[in-house]
């Protein structure tokens, strides 16, 4: 059985946030207030999985990687957008299109809706599930090599300083 450790850092903002963290063998979830919103990480041989689930439903995976600071910044992102919506700081906006992702990155079509990045023409060792119009492998090209510990500074902070402030939108009144 596989030992999930999250970052001390993560699990404090996450905490701030208004989130619980349960341990379970083999897997982590992470859940808002009330457990509306979980996400669950479990690990087998070297690949660690992310998947959402909402109230009763099933949950559906969203993402692989061997690397948990690759989870870790996906979980960031979906944490901190909730984070900026309850506290009323206004909306993260990433580019969503096939050709937006951020400056050296280019999308990897594995097919069967799942997707991927290159860095550089290199390709990134991770699985993202694709959704319709919104790309969220394009969204997470934006946060690929963010340090956590300033991605989650940037979320908490009411102009996205210091790595998201040319995406918040103001908050709405």
């Amino acid at each position: 059985m596989n030992t999930i450790e999250l970052n001390p850092d993560f699990s404090a903002w996450a905490a701030g946030a208004g989130y619980a963290i349960f341990h379970a063998p083999g897997s982590v979830t992470i859940a808002n207030d009330g457990g509306e919103i979980r996400f669950t990480i479990t690990a087998a041989d070297r690949t660690i999985a992310l998947e959402r689930a909402e109230r009763a439903e099933e949950p559906r995976l969203l993402m692989t990687s061997p690397e948990m600071n690759a989870i870790e910044r996906m979980l960031i992102d979906y944490v901190g957008d909730d984070l900026r919506s309850t506290r009323n700081l206004g909306h993260v906006f990433f580019p969503f299109d096939w050709r937006e992702c951020a400056p050296g990155y280019a999308v990897i079509d594995f097919g069967d809706r799942w997707t991927g990045l290159s860095r550089l023409g290199r390709p990134m060792d991770l699985r993202i599930r694709d959704r319709d119009y919104l790309h969220p492998a394009v969204m997470y090209s934006y946060i690929a090599d963010a340090d956590p510990v300033a991605l989650m500074q940037s979320y908490s902070d009411p102009v996205g300083a210091p790595l998201l402030r040319n995406f918040v939108s103001p908050p709405r009144r």
